[in-house]
């Protein structure tokens, strides 16, 4: 986890992580925000694909017969499954890489082969290996800083929903624990 400065504005905690990111110019015409990546549209299905799960999970815990639980619970491992092999495959056919990104609950930042100018308006993809969790939103370019041949990009997320917000919340909790379980084996 990255500390925020003390004279930061910014009031929620920070975690370096790795995505592959994807933005788009806004058009007044296309809303919400993963109608601008028709390429990836795969990762937004994904979230509706958790959501079910948690649910079955919800349904599997009233169920008394060991073998219809381990059935459901195999069920649940095979979809897991194709859900990883269509990410990975997906990842591979946008061309796109993973990168650093430095996230929080208001926005992020990464480095760009393109120069961005302050206060212009974004739509922005991030997938987040290993797990492929989505984020689909707009966002605003705070700043943007040269940095040798590339730009140091900042972004403020626009419009996020609740639900977009409490996702993201759990994934940073999420990889803020697999990266101190991995300090600790190493």
């Amino acid at each position: 986890m990255t500390e925020t400065p003390k004279n930061d504005q910014r009031k929620s905690f920070r975690i370096d992580t790795s995505a592959l990111i994807k933005w788009a110019t806004l058009t007044p015409e296309l809303t919400p925000a993963n109608s601008y990546f028709q390429d990836l549209q795969s990762f937004a299905l994904r979230s509706e694909i958790e959501a079910l799960s948690t649910q079955i999970d919800q349904i599997s815990e009233r169920i008394k017969d060991i073998a219809a639980l381990k059935s459901v619970s195999l069920i649940q491992q095979q979809i897991k499954i194709l859900m990883k092999m269509g990410a990975i495959h997906q990842t591979n056919l946008s061309g796109l890489k993973i990168q650093p990104v430095n996230l929080s609950e208001g926005g992020c930042s990464f480095l760009s082969q393109q120069a961005f100018t302050q206060d212009d308006q974004i739509a922005l993809a991030l997938v987040f290996p290993p797990g492929y969790f989505s984020l689909f939103t707009f966002a605003r370019v705070r700043d943007c800083l040269q940095a040798n041949e590339q730009f140091k990009v900042h972004l403020e997320f626009n419009e996020l929903t609740e639900k977009q917000r409490q996702e993201l919340v759990r994934f940073m909790f999420q990889a803020q624990t697999l990266d101190k379980k991995a300090g600790n084996l190493s």
